[in-house]
């Protein structure tokens, strides 16, 4: 997993440092949420903070320790992307993980409506998408249903809401 930081740090860096793009959005899912986010914690912890070009970081079905996942946020900075959190309580291969973890809570099976979960997201500006609602399979909906996914963000746009405003309303 160390090897898949580092690579990953590599090429968010190489992205970044193109003079030819603006800003970067990361989109991860699952397992990779884990990879991803080490590595802007260690990009975070080395040059002070992720990098003024990355934009957004979409975390999609994370499957994270959700208690790690709190304790993580802090230490990114306040000068941090965006972060948006795609969950679904129903998602089976999220309890699954869970199960074989021990009975940690994943991140992408939370219910973003429940303490601590709810006051922490707000603290940290994360916006929440809860999928639960939305049919296909649990784990990758936000892929099958990428059109329904698209209209809620874009009903927040038009509502006048930023990704990076108020993370306190959801779909």
């Amino acid at each position: 997993a160390s090897l898949s930081r580092d690579n990953l740090d590599q090429l968010i860096e190489t992205v970044s440092l193109n003079p030819s793009v603006r800003e970067v959005t990361i989109l991860c899912h699952s397992m990779g949420c884990a990879v991803t986010l080490d590595a802007l914690q260690s990009r975070a912890a080395r040059a002070g903070n992720i990098g003024a070009r990355i934009k957004n970081v979409l975390l999609v079905a994370p499957d994270v320790d959700a208690n790690a996942f709190r304790e993580q946020m802090p230490r990114m900075g306040t000068r941090r992307p965006r972060f948006a959190l795609f969950v679904s309580r129903d998602d089976r291969a999220l309890r699954i993980s869970s199960s074989i973890s021990g009975g940690t809570t994943r991140l992408g099976g939370v219910n973003p409506d429940e303490e601590p979960y709810k006051s922490d997201f707000k603290r940290e500006n994360i916006l929440i998408f809860d999928l639960t609602h939305l049919e296909g399979r649990a784990h990758s909906r936000a892929f099958s249903e990428a059109r329904t996914v698209m209209e809620m963000i874009g009903r927040r746009l038009v509502a006048g809401q930023q990704l990076a405003a108020e993370t306190s309303g959801r779909d």
